[in-house]
């Protein structure tokens, strides 16, 4: 007989040592199953699947001393209502989760243990510590603790160095803090703190460094600051929701970066952010529903970088000290119905903001002063329902790239922080404002991207301050109670060229409707010529074709819109030489000088629309002659 190959005597060998145990999935209910499974398998060392282990109706589990051969289990391995003690268990790997439960206060048969490929889950309510679990350095998974009302101490994790995925503890009647995972150093996934009544403290993490996820906690009311978290420097979100006890971030000291956002509700306690007086970044605060935040004391690092600033319903908080720092809004700076803040004191902005700002029903505001430097907001610019507001910062604004509304202000009379905003992209509302009496303050504004509105402002009699700019959506002047004269160039101009885009109704005689208005415009039209320059000597000849374009108004630039959406920008005749064009697809330009304007070759369209841009770029110029007389 020929001798089988050494392929085939360890194949057989590896398929004798499988019918040592049985294949797949092991589940073993009460005593009795779990003694004959030692009869059956003497020699099984390794479970293939998942190991179970639960007390049958009337067969109680007391003793896993027939199990104390399995060295290794491949998937998870779970006890579930189990008595007595669990020596002398010998498993050394448990591939997939384990899930200690049942009613055991024993975890000495756990002290082979090294490897955890999934979570550990602890819910058994006789353990008061987890010793036994000594030799596990790193959780793959999961560390779960709940349920387990006679936890006093995390006692037995001494060597948990790592923890791949969350740490839950939750619902733990007898836990006041975190000692025995005094070698944690990271923890990749989030922190979840959840109703824990007598958990006072997070000592035990002294050498932690880093939560990757979010550190959530919420209803454990004996949590008063972050005390044991002192060298944590990173964490990727911080969630702290109802019914903590809070009163700062005592015990942060070291953290630097929140990746996400620092998001808080209905904190009852929480009074300032003392201890946060490394924190250089994060991508947001979010404060809603904090009844005795006084201010944001704490955040103190010199160069404070924070995205959005959300402060909602504060309604002790009085001065915005501690945001000194913060020298940038990339996204949006909101304070919203907080009615004991009288002035914006510790909030020091640079000159652009990138984001948007809104100021919203805070009922004593009176003092906006902390915003003079800005000259650039990249989004929106609220200022909505300040009852107390009488007077805007004197701001040096030039341009809003978003929407601005000035709505529900009772008491605004002046607004001079406008006088230099030319630009605004979005809407401009300007609602409600029933101590204003003149739009002066936007006398520079020259353009408007939305539409503008200007609605219920009662003492309100004159807009001049709107004659120069072009509004590029729809022009609504409705129910100002004393205003009797709208006949103002730009709303001239407007009926002149797109009345289906201009709403008045409402206000005083002189004003009632566009109709009545359209009737007192004075439009000073100059009839706009093209002509083809067939000797190319930049002169209107003899010879030289014309084509009418339309009408328009002389006074203040002006700017020519062609029905593909392209633009031309013209100064007044009076301003001397200037090059400014654009460049159409049809390869055409514009340049003036004087009151001469040439086109670039290509054909001409032949319908504008008026209004008011900033200038373009120049552009060569080309042999076509534009010339203008009055009609």
């Amino acid at each position: 007989m020929k001798p089988l190959p050494i392929a085939c005597i360890f194949s057989l060998l590896t398929t004798a040592l499988h019918a040592q145990c049985p294949p797949g999935d092991v589940l073993l209910n009460g005593q009795v199953e779990i003694d004959n499974f030692l009869a059956e398998y003497p020699d099984c060392t390794e479970i293939q699947g998942n190991l179970e282990v639960r007390t049958a109706l009337g067969d109680n589990v007391n003793s896993l001393a027939p199990l104390a051969n399995i060295r290794k289990v491949g998937g998870d391995f779970s006890l579930i209502s189990t008595y007595g003690s669990l020596s002398p268990l010998n498993i050394d790997s448990i591939l997939g989760d384990f899930n200690l439960g049942g009613f055991s206060d024993d975890l000495s048969g756990y002290d082979k243990l090294k490897y955890i490929g999934g979570s550990l889950t602890v819910t058994a309510d006789n353990y008061t510590d987890l010793r036994g679990l000594e030799n596990i350095d790193t959780l793959y998974g999961d560390l779960a603790i709940r349920n387990a009302n006679s936890l006093r101490s995390l006692e037995g994790l001494d060597s948990l160095r790592w923890i791949g995925g969350n740490l839950r503890i939750t619902d733990n009647l007898s836990l006041p803090d975190l000692q025995g995972l005094g070698a944690l150093r990271v923890i990749r996934g989030d922190v979840i703190v959840r109703e824990n009544d007598v958990l006072a403290s997070f000592e035990g993490l002294s050498q932690l460094k880093e939560i990757g996820g979010t550190m959530e906690i919420r209803e454990s009311p004996a949590l008063t600051s972050f005390r044991g978290m002192e060298q944590v420097r990173r964490i990727g979100r911080i969630e702290l929701f109802a019914d903590n006890g809070f009163r700062n971030f005592e015990g942060l000291s070291a953290l630097e970066t929140i990746d996400s956002d620092l998001f808080i509700t209905n904190n009852d306690y929480l009074e300032n952010f003392a201890g946060l007086s490394s924190l250089k970044q994060a991508n947001a605060l979010r404060i809603h529903f904090c009844d005795k935040l006084v201010n944001m004391e704490g955040l103190t690092a010199p160069e404070l970088e924070v995205n959005t600033v959300y402060l909602w319903e504060l309604p002790s908080l009085a001065n915005l000290r501690g945001l000194q720092g913060m020298k940038d809004v990339g996204l949006s700076l909101d304070i919203v119905s907080c009615n004991n803040l009288l002035a914006l004191d510790g909030l020091s902005l640079g000159d652009s903001i990138r984001g948007s700002l809104v100021f919203s029903e805070n009922q004593r505001l009176a003092d906006a002063g902390a915003l003079q430097n800005v000259q650039y907001v990249g989004g929106d610019l609220f200022w909505d329902r300040l009852s107390q507001l009488e007077q805007l910062p004197a701001m040096q604004l030039k341009q809003v790239g978003g929407n601005f509304g000035l709505e529900a202000l009772g008491k605004l009379h002046s607004q001079d922080g406008f006088a230099q905003l030319a630009t605004v992209g979005g809407d401009l509302d300007v609602v409600g404002l029933d101590s204003l009496r003149t739009l002066d303050f936007l006398s520079g504004l020259q353009y408007v991207g939305g539409t503008l509105r200007v609605l219920h402002n009662g003492t309100l009699a004159d807009i001049e301050g709107i004659a120069n700019a072009f509004v590029a959506g729809n022009l609504n002047i409705a129910h100002n109670d004393s205003l009797s004269s709208c006949s103002v160039a730009s709303v001239c101009a407007k009926l002149a060229q797109q009345p289906a885009t201009v709403f008045i109704s409402g206000n005083a005689d002189g004003c009632r409707d566009a109709e009545e208005v359209e009737t007192l415009c004075d439009y000073g039209l100059s009839v706009i010529e093209v002509f083809y320059d067939q000797n190319g000597n930049g002169q209107k000849d003899s010879g030289d074709r014309a084509v009418r374009i339309g009408q328009f108004m002389v006074d203040g630039a002006f700017t020519l819109f062609t029905p593909p959406g392209g633009r031309l920008v013209v100064p007044p005749p009076d301003s001397g030489s200037r090059e400014i064009v654009y460049q159409h697809p049809g390869q055409w330009v514009l340049t003036t000088g004087n009151d001469t304007l040439l086109f670039g070759s290509g054909d001409l369209p032949r319908l504008f629309y008026i209004g008011i841009t900033p200038a373009g770029e120049p552009q060569e110029q080309l042999d076509y002659t534009l010339s203008s007389q009055p009609v």
